[in-house]
């Protein structure tokens, strides 16, 4: 799980890597305006991209919950961004 904190105020605030679960790390990248967190999953340890902007992840990381911050994305993407579990790591902890 991603480290959420109040010391969030602007999104010039973030570090460029958060914390994840598991002691994992996130890293948050933005170029021309497009960003993107990316981490490796913790159970399939495949590197996971996921498009966020600066402001979501800021809202996210403050308090946020993750459903009304990243509405835009699949819920499969949201996961990755609250537990570091991809939908292939996913499938191997939960399979029946």
């Amino acid at each position: 799980m991603i480290q959420k904190t109040n010391r969030i105020n602007s999104p010039n605030d973030l570090e460029p890597s958060i914390d994840g679960y598991r002691g994992g790390k996130m890293v948050f990248m933005e170029s021309k305006g497009v960003g993107m967190l990316w981490g490796r999953c913790v159970v399939s340890l495949k590197i996971i991209m996921v498009p966020v902007s600066k402001e979501k992840l800021a809202a996210y990381l403050a308090g946020g919950l993750a459903q009304d911050v990243f509405s835009d994305l699949m819920p499969a993407s949201r996961e990755f961004i609250i537990s570091g579990i991809s939908p292939v790591g996913s499938d191997g902890v939960f399979k029946a």
